[in-house]
């Protein structure tokens, strides 16, 4: 959970900004992938060596939002290096090499009991990342 010295950390003050705003658009969860949306809530600036080109499972990487837990940060390896330094989230997700990208973002969708509820979706999600969503949690709104 969040501690005092976290709770100055305007990264973390934006993920409340977000919250506040998700209960506004009756939103469940949201999910950023990476992009300004990512950034501005995750407080990772940049990534040591991550590149727009396609890379195996890099449409499940993002930031699965909540209203009533810590976030959950969805990584690939290539992105993962040293990542717990550069930001406050502890929930940190790497695909595993012997796992399918969409099985492993339907898992964290299933553990967390995403099923009917409403979730959003930043304005830079991939359409493949949005389709791997809605077969995980096919009874959500989105």
């Amino acid at each position: 959970m969040i501690d005092q010295a976290q709770a100055t950390n305007p990264a973390m003050l934006r993920h409340d900004r977000v919250r506040d705003a998700m209960r506004s658009a009756g939103m469940d969860y949201m999910f950023l992938n990476f992009g300004a949306d990512f950034t501005y809530v995750s407080g990772i600036v940049e990534p040591d060596n991550y590149h727009m080109s396609k890379s195996r499972g890099d449409w499940v990487m993002g930031l699965l939002i909540s209203l009533d837990r810590d976030p959950v940060l969805i990584l690939i390896r290539g992105f993962a290096v040293k990542v717990q330094d550069r930001t406050w989230i502890n929930d940190i997700r790497v695909l595993p090499n012997d796992v399918q990208p969409d099985e492993f973002l339907a898992g964290i969708v299933r553990e967390l009991g995403i099923s009917t509820q409403t979730i959003g979706l930043g304005k830079s999600v991939w359409s493949q990342t949005a389709l791997s969503l809605q077969a995980a949690a096919p009874e959500a709104t989105f």
